[in-house]
């Protein structure tokens, strides 16, 4: 194969062209500055916030495994997967209830074309969240987000 890979488009055009050859598409300029300014602020305060109240979830730690999320009896392992117990990276999740700016993205006019002509009118959105990647954080395999569907 020696299909050419998306390169980053300023065009909606080419990513919508992208998205459907490749399954993938690099929109150059999405996002305004000012745009891009405003949720890594807002993101910044999220994150920060949650680990001061002891609830951020921080993984990619060398001793930590994505998915062990539960023991053996079924019961959430959350103290896992903390600062204190080698998590590198921090994930913010269920943005869409966490700032406006972040519920704004949803309603992007580009995003919405691009969705719509994959995945057509109707749509579930399943999960909006942030991964905030530090230094030594371990490689995650190719997975699916998916898991909680039959």
């Amino acid at each position: 194969m020696n299909a050419t890979l998306p390169q980053p488009s300023p065009s909606l055009n080419q990513c919508s062209r992208d998205l459907a050859q490749h399954g993938y598409c690099l929109f150059r300029d999405a996002l305004a500055d000012d745009q891009l300014n405003a949720l890594r602020t807002r993101l910044t305060e999220q994150a920060l916030a949650e680990k001061q109240k002891g609830l951020s979830f921080q993984d990619g730690g060398p001793t930590q495994n994505w998915g062990d999320f539960r023991d053996s009896r079924g019961a959430l392992r959350a103290q896992e997967f903390t600062e204190a117990q080698g998590g590198r990276n921090q994930r913010v999740w269920m943005l869409v209830n966490k700032g406006a700016v972040f519920r704004d993205l949803l309603g992007h006019r580009a995003v919405r074309e691009l969705v719509t002509g994959v995945l057509g009118d109707h749509y579930l959105l399943s999960s909006h969240t942030a991964n905030i990647a530090n230094p030594g954080g371990v490689v995650m395999r190719l997975h699916t987000d998916q898991w909680w569907m039959p």
